[in-house]
């Protein structure tokens, strides 16, 4: 009866030791998860951010209103128009703890037909196969 215990009781170590051993890995999973998802976040907020003023830069364009300085600071470049308006451009890092987010590269250009149109990594961006407009029509 006693080797049925023990064999028993080892049994039921081991199983314990498993079961624990994975939910660390599950839980430092997670951890990885979170920071990604914090960096993703962030990338979403900056872009966001940087989209709003591009806008500004395009109607500045549209309007012949002109750059009158720059001014680069460690989290952002301030431009400042000759209309008096002042739009910030956010610096990002990218990364966060050794993980490396790509943002995408989100512009405009103007095409053959005079008009401005958003790219995105210098290709236009598509909806339901029509350019998208830099402004709203």
């Amino acid at each position: 009866m006693k080797g049925k215990w023990m064999a028993m009781s080892l049994f039921m170590g081991a199983l314990l030791t498993s079961c624990n051993t994975a939910s660390n890995d599950l839980w430092d999973a997670l951890d990885k998860v979170d920071l990604r998802v914090t960096a993703l976040e962030e990338t979403i907020s900056n872009a966001n951010t940087n989209l709003g003023t591009l806008q500004k830069l395009l109607d500045a364009m549209e309007h012949q209103v002109f750059i009158e300085s720059v001014i680069d600071t460690d989290d952002q470049c301030l431009i400042q128009f000759s209309d008096g308006k002042v739009v910030a451009i956010k610096k990002g890092s990218g990364s966060s703890e050794g993980t490396t987010v790509a943002a995408p590269t989100i512009s405009a250009k103007q095409d053959t037909d005079g008009k401005y149109y958003w790219t995105v990594n210098n290709n236009w961006l598509m909806v339901n196969g029509a350019k998208v407009p830099t402004t709203g029509e």
